[in-house]
């Protein structure tokens, strides 16, 4: 693309106007919320420029763009002449970008834990539970000839009668010991 960019809409540009190609450049950056970084640090002349024509003529057109997320987390950018080698017109440019990624934050809301050995044992309890889904099965269910409505029905009255029912166990602290014990 050959984009240019001036003095008057980049800080630190090796080039004193912008071409009709880095005007364009300029509309795709403002359009999608990228940052040309090489803008953003000063330095000498001869570490701004990334390509040399046949003519001997220097032009910095190569960039490394970033979202304005991350503007803060790129350190230092260069152009070196160290890829010569190749034999390429254009030089190296190095970015050094320090990230700092968070975990997001996990919800403070403790799991509540059930005691499904107690309801395995327990006869009482089984009794109870059963009745408790039958009778929410009932409520839930209006003779719908459709097995799958019938299903998530039942589906549905566990899962509101095991909260009410099933023991939950309880919280320990650091320095209890390891003995469990159980609410019901």
């Amino acid at each position: 693309m050959n984009a240019k960019i001036g003095h008057s809409d980049g800080k630190y540009t090796f080039h004193a106007e912008t071409n009709r190609n880095g005007e364009l450049l300029l509309d795709l950056i403002n359009e999608t919320d990228l940052i040309p970084i090489n803008l953003k640090f000063q330095k000498h002349k001869g570490k701004l420029w990334t390509f040399t024509y046949p003519s001997g003529y220097r032009a910095q057109l190569d960039f490394i763009f970033v979202r304005s997320k991350w503007k803060n987390s790129v350190q230092n950018i260069e152009a070196y002449s160290s890829f010569g080698s190749v034999g390429s017109d254009h030089r190296i440019l190095t970015c050094r970008i320090v990230l700092s990624l968070r975990a997001p934050k996990q919800s403070t809301q403790k799991r509540t834990v059930l005691v499904w050995k107690v309801l395995r044992t327990d006869a009482e309890l089984q009794k109870k539970f059963t009745i408790a889904v039958k009778n929410r099965y009932s409520v839930l269910s209006t003779n719908a000839a459709d097995p799958c409505e019938e299903y998530s029905y039942l589906v549905q009255a566990n899962k509101e009668v095991v909260p009410k029912t099933t023991p939950k166990k309880e919280a320990q602290n650091k320095d209890s010991s390891p003995v469990q014990s159980v609410v019901t």
